[in-house]
């Protein structure tokens, strides 16, 4: 959604998916859409990222951070991904 020239969030919630975008302005990109994906489990986040990121881009290496384990990455088609365990 495009206000005025500013973008804002949008949060669509589909079965365990979550759908989220949002930058600040001082971040120029291309991406159109970034899909986030959240786990309970590590090892099904893990999962998840390793099965995404072949043949793609890893971005950020799925790695634990101070709020849980995270990565980023562009899939083979161009997707961004976010992959939280939280």
């Amino acid at each position: 959604m495009i206000i005025m020239g500013k973008f804002q969030p949008i949060i669509l919630r589909i079965f365990k998916l979550v759908l989220t975008a949002d930058s600040p302005e001082s971040v120029v990109s291309s991406r159109i859409v970034s899909l986030s994906l959240s786990f309970h489990d590590e090892a099904e986040a893990r999962q998840a990222y390793d099965r995404l990121v072949e043949g793609g881009t890893a971005q950020f290496p799925f790695t634990l951070q101070p709020w849980g384990f995270y990565g980023e990455l562009v899939d083979r088609f161009g997707i961004h991904w976010m992959i939280t365990k939280l």
